[in-house]
C-alpha cells in the first residue's frame, strides 16, 4: 500500500473540509468523495456532480486547500496495520481517503481504503470498546436480519501496539442519499439489534428500550439501493420515541429558523426530556453551533399559544 500523503490530498466539502480526499488516481478520489454525506437535496446534488468530475480528473476537479497527510502512527505500527488490511481488502488499495471528525473530544482515525467494490471502511481506536459494541452490533444483524434496516457488513478486526481497528465493507461507490425519517418498522428492529448486545442499565425506566441515539441525515442514508444506519459506537437505551424525536428535531433546526412544534415530541415528551440535557452539554464547532442552539428550542415542545 502506497505512502498515504505520497499523492497529496484535498480537504472535502468546501464548507466542512473534515474528509481528506486523494488527489489521485480517480478512481480513489471519486470514492474518497462518499465519506461526506449531504444533509440537504442541493448540497447532495453538488456533491454528485463532483463526484463525476472526480471519476474523470481525481480530486484536482475538487474546491478545497491542498494538503500532505500521513498515518499519525509510528511507522512500524503503521506498516503492521497496513498488512492487516491488505489482507482484508483481498489486493493493494488504490489510495486511501480519511475522515476526520469535527469533534474534537471525540477525535479517532477513520480511513476508506479504495479497491472499487472491495473497498472498506476502517475505524482505528485506542480504546477498542466502542468498535466492539459496533462489531457486535453488525453480527447481530446477520444473524437478526432486520428488513427495515442495513447494517455495514463486518470485513475484519484485528490490532497493532496497542492499537484496534475494525473493517466494514463498504456501502456504494457513489454519494450516499441522505434520509429525513426511519423506515416503518425500524424502531423496533433497532431496539430489538441493541438490546441484544447493550445490557440494560442499572436502574432504566421500565418503558426504555434500545436506541441508536445518533439517527441524523448523515448516519441513516440510501445506499445501493439499501437503507442503511451507520455509527452504532452510541447506542444504548433511552425513552420510547428517542431516535425518531432526535431525527424530527435535526432535520427540522435544519430546514428553518421558526419555532414550531414537533409530532415526535407531543407524542414522546420523556424522550425529548432525555434529549435536553444531553445536547445542551455538547460543544460543537462553529459550523454546528446553529444547529445545536436550534434544537434545543425545538425539543421542549408546542410553542403555547
Amino acid at each position: 500500500m502506497r505512502n498515504a500523503g505520497s499523492d497529496g490530498f484535498v480537504r472535502f466539502p468546501p464548507r466542512w473540509r473534515n474528509v481528506l480526499v486523494p488527489i489521485a488516481p480517480a478512481r480513489a478520489a471519486a470514492l474518497g468523495t462518499t465519506l461526506y454525506t449531504a444533509s440537504r437535496p442541493l448540497p447532495w446534488a453538488a456533491q454528485n456532480v463532483l463526484w463525476a468530475l472526480a471519476r474523470v480528473c481525481g480530486g484536482r476537479a475538487l474546491p478545497g486547500p491542498r494538503e500532505a497527510w500521513d498515518y499519525p502512527l509510528d511507522a512500524g505500527v503503521v506498516d503492521e496495520l497496513r498488512r492487516q488490511w491488505v489482507a482484508v481488502v483481498g489486493r493493494e488499495p488504490d489510495g486511501v481517503a480519511v475522515y476526520q471528525r469535527t469533534q474534537a473530544a471525540r477525535a479517532a482515525l477513520t480511513v476508506l481504503l479504495c479497491a472499487g467494490r472491495h473497498s472498506v471502511l476502517v475505524r482505528v481506536r485506542r480504546d477498542p470498546t466502542s468498535l466492539l459494541q459496533e462489531r457486535r452490533i453488525s453480527e447481530a444483524a446477520q444473524a437478526l436480519r432486520p428488513r427495515s434496516i442495513t447494517v455495514p457488513e463486518l470485513a475484519g478486526h484485528g490490532s497493532a501496539a496497542g492499537w484496534h481497528w475494525t473493517a466494514y465493507r463498504a456501502m456504494a461507490t457513489r454519494p450516499h442519499r441522505p434520509l429525513y425519517r426511519l423506515p416503518r418498522g425500524a424502531t423496533d428492529e433497532i431496539a430489538a439489534l441493541v438490546e441484544t448486545v447493550v445490557p440494560r442499565p442499572s436502574g432504566a425506566p421500565a418503558g426504555w428500550a434500545g436506541a441508536h441515539l445518533d439517527v441524523s441525515p448523515w448516519n441513516l442514508r440510501r445506499a445501493g439501493g439499501r437503507t442503511v444506519l451507520i455509527d452504532w459506537e452510541d447506542a444504548g437505551w433511552a425513552p420510547p420515541g428517542a431516535d425518531a424525536v432526535y431525527l424530527e428535531a435535526i432535520v427540522t433546526a435544519m430546514r428553518t429558523d421558526r419555532v414550531r412544534s414537533l409530532p415526535s415530541v407531543a407524542d414522546h415528551p420523556d424522550a425529548a426530556a432525555y434529549w435536553l440535557p444531553i445536547i445542551r452539554a455538547r460543544e460543537p464547532n462553529p459550523n454546528e453551533a446553529h444547529l445545536r442552539d436550534r434544537m434545543l428550542v425545538l425539543l421542549p415542545g408546542p410553542v403555547p399559544a
